[in-house]
């Protein structure tokens, strides 16, 4: 047979060292080294159907090479035996690999049994027990394929981990080892002795640590060799390999799930028959309990299993169990039964509870459908009811009021879970299919009765996590209700309800008050169609950073060992920052949904939280007067704000200090209603009479006068208290200022600050007083008042300066016609003032008033003339129509005059022939037109003279209106249809003109006389001809006046200088003469600044 299978190899014409290393493996008589080498190197050159093909032609060969080295390894020293057992055992995995249809019909079957027996004894190495599960795991379901297991084979499978927890109690080191100790009745090859294949040196019991240690290695590489090996068989039919995960999913949940969770079985989850399980009290574990280990490992291979994704490399095997899981509806069961015990594992597992929440949240926002809701075996609503019931039970889990140092991982876990929500609840991007109503309520009425649970206790994880699940759970109520619109029923509504009631943590509050603002602006974006910002000053409370820190999860033992579950990296789509979520819960704000249902949610989020409670009585107050100014910014608000403005009005007078701020916008809205403008006014009063009266007269410069005069008298009582603490304020002042027109009493307060020379009043005070004096004396126009001020702070400190602000502030008396009393104030401030700079201002605006009148006052020009202010001079000569005096001369500033040039005239001729005069009062117009139009231009600056000339433009006349009305004629007409028979006569539009008199109708008019006349009449119109011109044409050719006097004419005319024209007296030459010689007194200020380089900084 070795001979023909040779022949047949070399006729495939392989190389001359496969067939060498072919010939030399096949004979038995070589060393068992040499044939091992030689058999590697045949098999490293074929492809997989030759090594099917070779293995089962030289399956006898094969297997007596691993009992030779078996033999050989038991004869030899320990280092060599390790080399035989080695090559032993990758022999043996080649032919369960390549002869998997020769193994499976229990060929050799208790021969390799025997094998696996020395390797899986337990007192093995790690190394070799391991790849004795390997090899163990190929032969049994090669074997189950065949149905040639039985249930010993089916006790070792669940006893290859050492340390397993059985429910029996026994130890699997106990089972395994009495299995590998027994001896079959049938001979094997090889000696028939039970040893250990490589004794393991360490003979020691292992601490409870290491125990911990040992199983999780163990689970790990055994369900990593579950779903690897099965993929390494190789089939003649590919069916058989889904077969083979089939089993070992089936084994794995039988002798492993089963054992671990005792009541998966009458409890677990059955979502074909609509059965959730019930919930049972969960006992805490120790993190290094074997139930928690086996536990963890378990529920983190399920869950790779569902959720891998074929795309993904090296992902061959998942997928193949994956289709395995969901074929079986007791797999599928199970699956879920497992996520729901995930999340009431000991928070040291939390990298296997995201594990489970990313495959929830995947399944729950419908980006991965599972098989048995794409084949209709289930409705994508029940497995979606299932998946929210097992993320709220999370809150209920008992390891979060014991978290201690795992606070990180509870808030990680937490943000995880509200990141799903609010996901899934917001409508954008939509759900490929629709949930119902139902659905909506049991989120929402899951998510309450969760966070009710946490937020009523006083620990650690409620107080870090209070806020932020406050917030999740009204934001998922806004998008559900308000942006969705879907029908919420009312005891979903008392759910959310009772979390606020019984929650004890102010982060909520603070929360709920940002949710307001939030939903206010979209109230408004909604129902008023108006996209308001935030308000500046509104200073979003701080929200918890619930930033997971990844750190390798551990599991501690009672005296503070610890024991590595896993390094894994956390899901990136959990980790969002604060940033991120602020921009998720303002994406509430969004013009969708009907704006009753928005006005509805809106009224039920204002009245969660009641101002009445005293723990979180002032920031509720807060954040209405908040939403009070809010709404107050867009018109059409005040229903809003008048109904919002009652749940203030019921608190205690306590309390109602803190809403004066609020209480005053609402009077200043539109239309207060009288019961609430009547208690507002009430509660003012009250803290007019208290501490909080300052808090009122910030707000009452905003009110009407109605209300200022209904809180007159407590204003003025508290004015007057203030006034003699010295501690009223700006405002307070402003207040007096307010009252002073209709209330004696605040003028008097008024008077009395300004009189005051008390060291505690400032100089700012007495300047607002002044003003608000000033303000009075406008409005009344009353000098009394105005002169009395002026006789009271003649004598306070600072007085110039006060002196100078109350008359400049007195400068609108002069469009009432009260110049004159405002001069005399002037004057008499005049004589107060002592400082020099004060002085000038007064005295600028002193001579500024009187140059408006006709004739300055004597006094003033006195003391503008004895202080020599020469610029105040010039000012009046030049502005009040005074002729210059001799100190400045022009002359070099004047232009040439134009004279004459044929000398006809005389000296004084020259400067009025034919020259028209016109008075501007500060100037001197005269106009020569003999040639051309010239204009001499006499005032106090000097002469100037100006030349005209008349510039023409052609006419442009549009002929767009002549276009039009050609295009109109010949426009055809339009053919006028013919009436319809039914159509209805229309009224003749002239019967309701007044008619004549009956007389005249019958009295006709005797026309006979111009009739004949008409008839004998032959007149014919004949047009004139070409030579012929008129005498109106002769008489239009001929100018009747010169080009020069039209055009003064017209310049005349234009000017509107007729009036002004003025006759010239005698000796006129003369006066003129001297007036061009004099000289006159303004002088002009010119300053020059001058920085050179490099004295920028000096």
């Amino acid at each position: 047979m070795a001979e023909v299978a040779v022949e047949m190899f070399a006729r495939k014409a392989k190389s001359a060292d496969v067939t060498t290393s072919l010939q030399r493996f096949a004979d038995l008589h070589r060393d068992c080294a040499s044939r091992a080498k030689h058999l590697k190197l045949a098999l490293d050159a074929l492809c997989v159907q030759e090594k099917r093909q070779f293995i089962d032609d030289y399956s006898f060969e094969t297997f007596h090479l691993v009992d030779e080295l078996l033999l050989q390894g038991d004869l030899t020293q320990a280092g060599q035996a390790v080399l035989e057992a080695e090559s032993a055992l990758w022999t043996l995995e080649q032919l369960l690999c390549l002869a998997p249809e020769l193994i499976g019909n229990g060929w050799q079957k208790h021969a390799i049994e025997f094998v696996l027996k020395k390797a899986l004894f337990p007192h093995n190495l790690l190394a070799v027990r391991k790849i004795a599960i390997r090899l163990f795991l190929l032969w049994y379901q090669s074997l189950a394929i065949y149905n040639n297991t039985n249930s010993q084979l089916d006790s070792v499978f669940q006893c290859l981990l050492p340390h397993f927890p059985l429910r029996s109690g026994l130890s699997t080191e106990s089972i395994l080892q009495n299995y590998c100790q027994a001896v079959g009745t049938v001979s094997a090859p090889g000696p028939m002795r039970s040893s250990p294949l490589i004794n393991n040196p360490n003979s020691s019991a292992p601490t409870v640590k290491e125990k911990a240690q040992l199983l999780q290695v163990y689970l790990d590489k055994f369900l990593e060799y579950c779903t690897r090996e099965t993929v390494r068989l190789e089939w003649g039919d590919e069916n058989k390999r889904l077969d083979c995960a089939k089993f070992i999913v089936d084994r794995v949940i039988v002798l492993y799930i089963y054992e671990t969770f005792s009541d998966i079985e009458t409890n677990g989850v059955d979502i074909y028959g609509g059965w959730e399980g019930t919930e049972e009290h969960t006992d805490i574990r120790d993190t290094a309990d074997p139930i928690v280990i086996a536990r963890y490992w378990l529920i983190r291979w399920m869950t790779t299993i569902a959720s891998s994704n074929e795309s993904e490399p090296s992902s061959g095997g998942q997928a193949l169990y994956k289709q395995a899981l969901f074929s079986s509806r007791k797999a599928t069961n199970t699956l879920l039964t497992l996520l729901k015990e995930a999340v009431l594992l000991p928070l040291p597992c939390s990298n296997v509870i995201h594990k489970v929440f990313a495959l929830v949240r995947s399944w729950l926002l419908q980006r991965d459908i599972p098989p048995f809701v794409a084949d209709s075996s289930v409705s994508i609503e029940s497995l979606s009811l299932l998946l929210i019931h097992f993320l709220t039970s999370f809150f209920h889990s008992p390891y979060l009021t014991t978290c201690g140092d795992r606070l990180s991982s509870a808030i990680a876990l937490t943000q995880g879970f509200l990141q799903t929500a609010r996901d899934l609840s917001n409508p954008v991007p939509p759900l490929p299919q629709p949930l119902s109503s139902r659905f909506w309520c049991e989120l929402i009425r899951s998510l309450a009765d969760g966070i009710r649970v946490v937020t009523c206790r006083s620990d650690a994880y409620g107080r870090a996590t209070s806020g932020a699940l406050a917030q999740n759970l009204l934001v998922v109520f806004v998008f559900v209700r308000a942006v969705r619109g879907i029908e919420i029923e009312e005891r979903i509504w008392d759910d959310v309800l009772s979390v606020f009631q019984s929650g004890c943590w102010v982060q909520m509050i603070e929360q709920w008050s940002r949710v307001v603002d939030i939903v206010t602006r979209a109230l408004i974006l909604n129902v008023f169609e108006a996209d308001i910002a935030p308000l500046s000053a509104v200073q979003s409370p701080p929200v918890a950073n619930i930033r997971r820190e990844r750190t390798e999860e551990t599991i501690r033992t009672e005296d503070d060992t610890s024991v590595e579950l896993g390094s894994e990296d956390s899901r990136s789509e959990a980790e969002a920052s604060v940033e991120d979520e602020n921009a998720q819960i303002n994406s509430v704000v969004q013009s969708a949904g009907d704006s009753n249902v928005w006005l509805r949610v809106w009224m039920r989020i204002v009245n969660l939280v009641s101002p009445l409670h005293a723990a979180h009585s002032q920031l509720a107050i807060q954040t209405v007067s908040r939403t009070i100014g809010t709404l107050l910014r867009v018109s059409g608000t005040d229903a809003l704000v008048h109904w919002i403005c009652a749940r203030l009005l019921v608190l205690p007078v306590a309390a109602q200090a803190h809403c004066i701020p609020a209480f005053c916008a609402v009077l200043s809205s539109s239309s207060p209603p009288p019961l609430i403008q009547a208690h507002i006014l009430i509660a003012l009063t009250r803290a007019l009479a208290s501490e909080q009266c300052s808090a009122v007269f910030e707000n009452m410069p905003s009110m009407s006068h109605e209300h200022l005069c209904a809180l007159a008298k407590p204003t003025l009582n508290a004015l007057s208290q203030l006034v003699k603490q010295f501690h009223y304020s700006p405002r307070s002042i402003q207040v007096a200022a307010l009252l002073a027109p209709d209330h004696d009493a605040a003028e008097t307060l008024l008077l009395d600050l300004v009189a005051s020379n008390a060291p505690e009043i400032s100089l700012q005070s007495h300047a607002l007083a002044l003003n608000a004096l000033a303000l009075l004396v406008i409005e009344r126009a009353d000098t009394a008042l105005m002169f009395d001020v002026l006789g009271r702070i003649r004598n306070l400190r600072g007085s110039s300066r006060l002196l100078h602000l109350f008359c400049s502030d007195l400068n609108q008396l002069a469009r009432l016609s009260r110049s004159d009393k405002l001069i005399e104030l002037l004057e008499r401030t005049l004589e107060l003032v002592n400082e020099e700079c004060w002085a000038g201002e007064l005295l600028w605006q002193s001579v500024s008033l009187s140059l408006n009148e006709v004739s300055p006052r004597r006094p003033l020009l006195d003391r503008v003339v004895h202080d020599r202010r020469s610029c105040l001079e010039g000012m009046m000569l030049t502005y009040a129509h005074q002729f210059p005096l001799t100190s400045f001369s022009l002359a070099q500033c004047n232009s040439a005059e134009y004279l004459q040039k044929d000398g006809s005239h005389t000296n004084g001729d020259q400067l009025i022939s034919r020259r028209v005069f016109v008075d501007q009062k500060s100037a001197i117009l005269s106009v020569d037109h003999e040639d051309g139009v010239r204009v001499t231009c006499r005032t106090v600056v000097g002469k100037h003279c100006w030349r005209f000339k008349d510039e023409r433009e052609p006419c442009r006349r549009s002929g767009n209106v002549n276009k039009w009305l050609r295009k109109l004629a010949t426009k055809p007409r339009n053919v006028v249809r013919k009436e319809s028979s039914t159509r209805t006569p229309i009224d003749d539009p002239f019967q309701g003109l007044p008619q004549l008199p009956r007389t005249l109708e019958t009295e006709p008019i005797e026309c006979s006389d111009m009739y004949s006349f008409i008839q004998q009449n032959r007149r014919v119109l004949v047009r004139p001809s070409s030579g012929q011109r008129s005498l109106a044409e002769e008489q239009s050719s001929q100018t009747l006046v010169d080009e020069n006097s039209s055009l003064w004419r017209s310049l005349v005319s234009d000017f509107r200088l007729f009036s002004s024209t003025r006759q010239m007296p005698p000796n006129f030459a003369r006066d003129l003469r001297h007036l061009d010689q004099i000289s006159s007194r303004e002088v002009h200020k010119v300053a020059v600044i001058y920085v050179a380089k490099g004295q920028e900084v000096r």
